[in-house]
């Protein structure tokens, strides 16, 4: 979950040195420094605040992308327990078996590809070689071809979570959450790992106060503790959480042919597909407000969940099913744009698609 990993790399920032450089000097000495620069015939190196000078000749070299060592000899970001992303990118398939020859990736082949001149394409290519290198232990040949692919597909959410978990395993987390922020925006995954990111955001908080996650962890924790008896069931597009006893079988069965019918008809509409499952919680009034905090005339709400308190529903009514359609249409209008959409023109697009009427209001509006 993109929010998740988010949370990680907060956790992360915080523990987490600067990316370090260490400077080799011919006499067989070492320099560690938080930045280098060559300037004048001089390599400059900054430790802290201070800014320290040494003659280009006597540097043997210089490595770039560390972290100061741990006891014991392992570093920080060894222990960082952060998993290879197993998204793909688009296209990728139609450029694997080009790129990688006798376990190397072919720059010729790369040149090749990007001088057909598709950013996506080129994107492509660039994230086959990145993975490749990731997979093999070369992180830093792994970033620059991601940073490269970032040149062709800037919001590509594949590239940005594979660029993040680079730059963790390099030691650079804190310049990673920018970048986990921007893949958290453009393509929200909310898959439920809700126990995860309730222990991610208690560690954050311990090492750094801060408004925003302490929201997210409370909002968390009041759905983990409505939602613990919850029963989970999926369907080819959502992922329902409910509580069986308050929820009839019938009611669910309706709740789920009004979503499937009314996702294919947003499929048409907006003319596109969410990648991921959508999860919809079904709550007892007091759980739904209990969780979402929401105002006492919400009949719903999407927060990156569908959240809809079902409490007394016998069945689906003209009523509800509007009101299904209007969430839904947030989810595809987060997906259409990357998240970035205004919440007057988000929320404008969901009641053009809810197809409400406005004639019992035509008097007041022509006044």
């Amino acid at each position: 979950m993109r929010s998740l990993l988010l949370s990680f790399l907060l956790v992360s920032a915080c523990l987490l040195p600067a990316a370090a450089e260490t400077i080799h000097l011919k006499n067989g000495r070492s320099i560690l420094a938080d930045s280098v620069r060559e300037a004048n015939g001089h390599i400059e190196y900054q430790i802290g605040d201070d800014t320290y000078a040494v003659a280009k000749a006597s540097v043997d070299h210089i490595d770039t992308g560390g972290a100061p060592p741990r006891a014991g000899g392992s570093t920080v970001k060894d222990a960082v327990p952060i998993s290879t992303p197993n998204e793909d990118i688009s296209r990728s398939a139609e450029v694997a078996d080009k790129l990688i020859r006798d376990g190397h990736v072919d720059e010729q082949a790369i040149a090749a590809v990007e001088k057909i001149g598709s950013n996506e394409l080129s994107a492509a290519a660039y994230f086959v070689a990145a993975r490749f290198e990731y997979q093999q232990g070369s992180r830093d040949s792994a970033r620059r071809y991601l940073e490269r692919g970032l040149s062709f597909r800037p919001d590509d959410a594949a590239i940005l979570d594979l660029y993040v978990a680079t730059l963790i395993k390099l030691g650079r987390a804190k310049e990673a959450v920018a970048y986990g922020e921007r893949a958290t925006r453009v393509a929200p995954n909310f898959s439920d790992r809700t126990a995860d990111a309730v222990r991610a955001w208690k560690r954050s908080l311990e090492l750094r106060p801060d408004a925003n996650v302490r929201a997210a962890l409370e909002r968390a924790e009041r759905e983990s503790s409505a939602e613990r008896s919850f029963t989970e069931s999926d369907t080819s597009h959502f992922n329902f959480h409910y509580e069986g006893g308050q929820t009839s079988d019938q009611l669910r069965h309706q709740i789920v042919e009004a979503l499937e019918t009314h996702y294919n008809e947003l499929v048409g509409e907006l003319g596109i597909t969410p990648r991921d499952s959508i999860s919809v919680s079904l709550y007892t009034n007091q759980a739904y407000f209990d969780v979402t905090q929401a105002p006492a005339w919400s009949a719903a709400l999407n927060d990156g969940k569908l959240r809809i308190p079902v409490e007394g529903l016998t069945g689906v009514t003209s009523s509800l099913s509007q009101v299904l359609k209007h969430e839904l249409a947030h989810s595809f209008i987060r997906e259409i744009t990357r998240n970035r959409c205004p919440a007057w023109l988000n929320e404008g697009i969901a009641q053009e698609v809810e197809a409400r009427s406005t004639s019992s209001y035509r008097s007041r509006l022509a006044r």
